[in-house]
């Protein structure tokens, strides 16, 4: 199939379209891809459709904003979703992580989100959690591919008694990963390419596979 393209500095790049007006998402993403692709949010294209999140899974939410985007705008779509589960939580705030498994309105600010999640971790004793993201890449024909990213960590109990720091990704402030000891807002770009490489590679042979 062959996507919508864009010449820049004389070379053509295939147009990815991001389904998400989330800023610090949206650069993370072109963080991973904007090497090989042209990365647009919802923003860069003015189109904004209104497509309800469930709170059962993260892949019929991812799904849904994937296909629905690339069938209306005729772009390589990624849908992205992702569920946070603390365990002492027994798993909250679950798939419907911005709402906090749907305690909290969908119009919730990232300062809101902060407040809350301080409130439900105050006196927890073990702060173990960890994030599983769903990313669905969808064909304007709207055919589907998923990849799946699971990273196990922990809420730093200092971070968390800060005040909020005016970032959309809120959580991106307080979790750290096992395996790197750094919270997602302290990581250079190198750092964070580094530490998913893994992932990058499997998100490019899924975008590839629909190309």
């Amino acid at each position: 199939m062959r996507m919508k393209t864009e010449n820049i500095d004389g070379a053509s790049k295939t147009k990815l379209l991001i389904a998400t007006s989330n800023r610090a998402k949206l650069a993370d993403f072109k963080l991973y891809l904007s090497d090989d692709y042209t990365v647009l949010g919802i923003d860069d294209i003015g189109i904004k459709l209104e497509i309800p999140e469930g709170i059962d899974s993260i892949e019929d939410n991812a799904i849904a904003k994937a296909r629905a985007y690339a069938v209306k705008t005729g772009l390589m779509c990624l849908g992205d979703d992702t569920g946070f589960f603390i365990e002492e939580l027994n798993g909250e705030p679950g798939v419907a992580l911005r709402r906090w498994g749907g305690e909290l309105p969908e119009e919730t600010t990232g300062e809101e989100f902060w407040d809350y999640l301080q409130q439900k971790t105050r006196g927890l004793k073990n702060l173990d959690c960890y994030f599983k993201q769903c990313i669905a890449i969808a064909s304007p024909s709207g055919e589907i591919r998923v990849v799946h990213n699971v990273n196990n960590g922990v809420l730093n109990r200092v971070k968390l008694q800060q005040p909020y720091n005016g970032t959309n990704y809120p959580l991106a402030a307080a979790f750290e990963s096992r395996d790197r000891k750094k919270t997602w807002d302290e990581m250079s770009d190198d750092e964070k390419r580094a530490f998913d490489r893994a992932f990058i590679q499997k998100l490019k042979q899924a975008i590839a596979a629909l190309s």
